[in-house]
């Protein structure tokens, strides 16, 4: 029979030179006479190097093992329809596709030197492409270890979203509610700030008043004691009619009496414009807290709003790692 495959013939010294580097023992001899336990060491070998078969796996296959009632009698004849059926798919592999139980039990030297050809050329392959393998298998190796870092590292970060979107289920009513609160809030502010400008107003008009007043009650003080130096004067003189004196005395008496009615209801409008300034103080200092809470609350809807933001910029972020991750694969 004639192999399918195609491959060049090696020489016997090319087929022994690889062989030896294999650390497979031959002879030159070997090659011209090959018997079946030279040749089965040989394949014994070619599974072990090429495939990672041993002896003892070649002996234990299941499945022939089932394929009788009796497998400790069989035990032979299971080791080598095993033997002979992974060197049969070992040798399709390197090209050698016409392998039969005849070249494991009657080896001869033409068959021998073609299936040790297509082997030894597999071999020599093998070594040629074995760095650019390895590079590649590293690479893969890195490319399933950053896959798998990705897959762990986007499961994290679906179970942060998870949590993100479980915690802000939560908090809508809560944000709803502060959104309400603030613009509601935002409504009374500007309706005190319009109140506080007219008590601005009104408290400058009032103490304009005050000092108005309390100038002229100043110029009335100062007319009684005018008019009370003058009294002690007259009376100080000598009467030459008392009837007139007596009228003056009378009509100056009822003077100041006029001027101090006049002073006790002008320091009575003082005290009440006083009471209303320090009203006015009081409702202005409860506008400024207003506006206080009105800008924490503010504040935290702010913080609502910047941290709705970052969800939303995270889901971006699985999103992406989720473009990479399907890349990848």
């Amino acid at each position: 029979m004639q192999s399918s495959g195609f491959y060049p013939m090696l020489k016997s010294q090319d087929i022994l030179d690889v062989m030896r580097q294999m650390e497979i023992p031959i002879m030159e001899e070997d090659l011209e006479k090959p018997t079946p336990q030279r040749v089965q060491i040989w394949y014994e070998a070619f599974l072990y190097i090429l495939k990672g078969i041993s002896l003892d796996q070649l002996g234990n296959d299941i499945e022939l093992l089932d394929l009788t009632d009796y497998p400790e009698s069989h035990s032979d004849d299971i080791f080598l329809m095993s033997f002979y059926q992974n060197m049969s798919i070992l040798l399709q592999q390197v090209g050698v596709d016409d392998f039969s139980l005849r070249d494991m039990l009657n080896p001869e030297p033409g068959r021998v030197r073609r299936i040790l050809s297509g082997v030894c050329n597999f071999a020599m392959f093998r070594d040629d492409r074995m760095p650019v393998l390895e590079k590649y298998t590293v690479q893969a190796d890195e490319q399933a270890q950053r896959l798998e870092s990705l897959q762990t590292e986007l499961e994290q970060t679906m179970s942060r979203i998870e949590a993100i979107r479980a915690q802000r289920a939560r908090e809508v009513p809560e944000v709803k509610s502060l959104q309400e609160s603030n613009r509601v809030l935002f409504d009374e502010l500007k309706a005190l700030k319009t109140s506080q400008t007219a008590l601005v107003d009104a408290t400058t008009t009032m103490k304009a008043e005050k000092e108005e007043l309390q100038d002229t009650i100043g110029g009335i003080k100062y007319a009684i004691a005018g008019l009370q130096d003058e009294l002690a004067l007259l009376k100080a003189r000598v009467v030459h009619s008392p009837e007139k004196i007596q009228q003056a005395i009378t009509e100056l008496t009822e003077n100041i009496a006029n001027s101090r009615q006049l002073v006790t209801t002008n320091e009575e409008s003082s005290r009440h414009l006083a009471y209303k300034v320090e009203m006015l103080e009081e409702i202005a200092s409860d506008i400024r807290s207003c506006i206080q809470q009105m800008a924490e609350a503010e504040e935290i809807v702010r913080q609502h709003e910047d941290e709705l933001r970052q969800q939303a910029k995270e889901r971006e972020n699985v999103d992406q790692e989720s473009t990479n991750i399907r890349n990848l694969s």
